[in-house]
């Protein structure tokens, strides 16, 4: 259980960690709507940068955030 919880809430862990995936992330689900969180944005202050369909970007926390698809 603690690894669980450990693990679910690090953001790192969902992000492929070589550069063969630039441009590529995940489709996101925040509540300010659907975004894209990708593999080469680093973490701002332990957020994700999440850029959104209308290309303004925020700052979303892991428990905000709800993964929905892929860009590949």
């Amino acid at each position: 259980e603690d690894y669980k919880m450990q693990h679910e809430n690090n953001i790192y862990d969902w992000i492929p960690k070589d550069d063969t995936h630039r441009g590529k992330g995940y489709i996101v689900q925040t509540k300010h709507g659907k975004g894209y969180l990708y593999y080469s944005e680093k973490l701002v202050n332990g957020k994700a940068p999440i850029v959104l369909e209308d290309g303004s970007k925020i700052l979303c926390s892991r428990e905000n955030l709800t993964i929905i698809g892929f860009v590949d």
